[in-house]
């Protein structure tokens, strides 16, 4: 990365960071399949 976030981009990234954390404390709790069909 050559040039700083933007605050609009920043949002996007946070939320998809949180997303995606989300995600795989699911796949651990649940499996993969259940996760899946949360997310997807």
């Amino acid at each position: 990365m050559l040039n700083k976030i933007d605050s609009g981009d920043r949002e996007i990234l946070d939320n998809a960071i949180e997303n995606a954390a989300e995600a795989i404390d699911e796949i651990l709790k649940s499996g993969i399949d259940i996760a899946m069909n949360k997310f997807n």
